[in-house]
């Protein structure tokens, strides 16, 4: 017959005391692992990090122009809640456009396309 653990047994000493009494001893930080303090350590996160505590704004700054212009690769996803009114009129543009073949016409390029006007309309983008 195999000889099997309770559960107290494989709990730590901090595991123990917060079960007993609710309350947590000293509890040691965590090292970072290996693979955080690699990323930390990369020549772009130190510019990045560098170039973003150098220049903090001493007036006030249009918005496009205070926030770190990255240049991404690729796109990201935005999940967004809109009303079935919109949805459906962007299904029907899409559609009739790609009969077209119109550019743009997956929903993914007029959605883009309508908010970076509003973006530039309202000065969040150059």
């Amino acid at each position: 017959m195999v000889n099997r653990r309770s559960l107290d047994d494989a709990l730590t000493p901090d595991e123990q005391s917060f079960l007993e009494t609710g309350k947590t001893a000293k509890a040691e930080p965590k090292p970072k692992s290996e693979a955080t303090s690699k990323k930390e350590n990369t020549p772009m996160a130190r510019a990045a990090l560098k170039e973003n505590f150098a220049q903090r704004p001493t007036a006030q700054v249009p918005p496009s122009s205070a926030l770190p212009q990255f240049t991404m690769a690729g796109a990201v996803s935005l999940n967004v809640r809109i009303e079935p009114e919109i949805s459906t009129a962007l299904l029907r543009a899409s559609m009739d456009r790609k009969i077209q073949r119109l550019d743009p016409f997956t929903q993914r390029d007029i959605v883009a396309e309508a908010l970076a006007e509003w973006l530039k309309k309202h000065g969040y983008l150059a």
